[in-house]
């Protein structure tokens, strides 16, 4: 598949560039008019991209076969579910690192859907509507402390938010983690937030 560039942002372009065009046959689309005839590629659309009616418009795109990544200055979590009910396969930031940028281009190349990890972060608190009574049964098995982390832990905090809330090291919260993780029986965070969907 080819991959495609738009934005009228030509800073956000020359860093696109920079950190794709060694791994990545490139191919900037100027205009609006170019980029509806694009066709079987991956493109990536900075959200300040002048494209007029964006349902309209996507549809388009993914009428003709197009895998999108829309990119924006200030993601969140709105904008991805909305974007994505358009049929994009990723949502990132502009200004992503590369590492986030290759990751979603590879992702979406082998057919996955990419998300900013700090908006499935997000996502995670939308979808863990758990009543508290549930949480009570459910760590009733584990000591205060890490009641108070497998709480802040299903409200979506990352570790160093919680190292903060609580006052403690990040090393005693990985160890609180470690410790709920095993006393539910789950290996990660996926697993954890399934608990209580």
């Amino acid at each position: 598949m080819k991959l495609a560039l738009c934005s009228n942002d030509i800073n956000i372009l020359h860093r696109w560039e920079g950190q794709l065009s060694s791994y990545y046959d490139l191919e900037f689309i100027n205009d609006i008019q170019s980029l509806e005839n694009v066709k079987e590629s991956i493109i990536v659309i900075s959200s300040c991209t002048n494209i007029g009616n964006k349902s309209l418009f996507l549809a388009k795109l993914v009428e003709n076969k197009n895998k999108i990544l829309i990119c924006e200055r200030t993601p969140n979590l709105n904008s991805a579910k909305n974007y994505f009910a358009l049929g994009v396969y990723g949502y990132g930031n502009s200004v992503m690192s590369s590492s986030y940028i290759i990751s979603a281009i590879e992702s979406i190349k082998n057919g996955f859907v990419w998300l900013l990890p700090q908006i499935t972060t997000e996502l995670l608190k939308d979808v863990s509507n758990v009543k508290e009574n549930d949480d009570i049964s459910t760590f009733e098995n584990l000591t205060p402390t890490e009641k108070r982390v497998a709480t802040l832990l299903k409200d979506g905090f990352r570790n160093q938010e919680i190292c903060d809330m609580l006052e403690i090291s990040i090393n005693t919260v990985k160890k609180h983690v470690k410790n709920v993780y095993d006393k539910l029986n789950v290996k990660d965070r996926i697993e954890f937030s399934n608990l209580f969907s």
